[in-house]
């Protein structure tokens, strides 16, 4: 091939890693600014029942928030009996997002109830345009309702010692930012 000739130039600081490492994120920082339930990930917010090792780790749909996915129309569908009979007494969890106080991330936090743990955090971040600390979890029910008060048991590492921080958040709904032209049709100049 000529120099003339179309061809991608790859260089270290700009390889495919790079690229999907920053899709990642923008996918996170669209999660939590949106609070969109709707973009769960794989093997962070839940983990599909053919990998999962231990009985009771598996999440169904409308324990994830996606009950509105299921289609009881159908007539038949592998599983279609489990989630008639949860939906009928009850789903064992509740994907929640949370407002954690502070400015610390609960990644991988435990969500207590008074001296009960009741949840833990599959995922969290500080959201930029709400100017928020968010964080999703998944929190055993009857507990994890919009407005429940909970307290994030938050593990940090400063200056080569660990730190135990008790943080009190909220269960809030999403998405916690509306931007006023989102549905604006057509979109505004800038």
């Amino acid at each position: 091939m000529g120099p003339t000739q179309s061809q991608p130039k790859r260089s270290g600081t700009n390889s495919l890693n790079s690229g999907a490492t920053i899709s990642l994120s923008l996918l996170g920082h669209m999660r939590w600014s949106r609070g969109s339930r709707r973009a769960l990930q794989y093997n962070v917010d839940f983990m599909p029942a053919e990998e999962v090792v231990r009985v009771g780790r598996t999440r169904s749909p409308f324990e994830l928030g996606l009950g509105w996915l299921v289609d009881f129309k159908k007539p038949l569908f592998n599983g279609r009996s489990a989630l008639l009979k949860e939906q009928e007494k009850g789903s064992r969890y509740r994907f929640a997002m949370l407002d954690v106080e502070g400015n610390k991330p609960a990644e991988h936090s435990f969500i207590l109830k008074g001296d009960k743990q009741v949840g833990t955090v599959t995922s969290a971040a500080w959201c930029p345009t709400a100017k928020a600390n968010i964080a999703y979890a998944q929190i055993e029910m009857p507990y994890g309702a919009v407005g429940d008060e909970l307290v994030a048991e938050i593990y940090y590492q400063r200056e080569l010692h660990w730190t135990r921080l008790l943080a009190p958040c909220k269960v809030i709904d999403a998405p916690i930012f509306k931007s006023p032209k989102r549905w604006q049709t057509p979109a505004p100049p800038h």
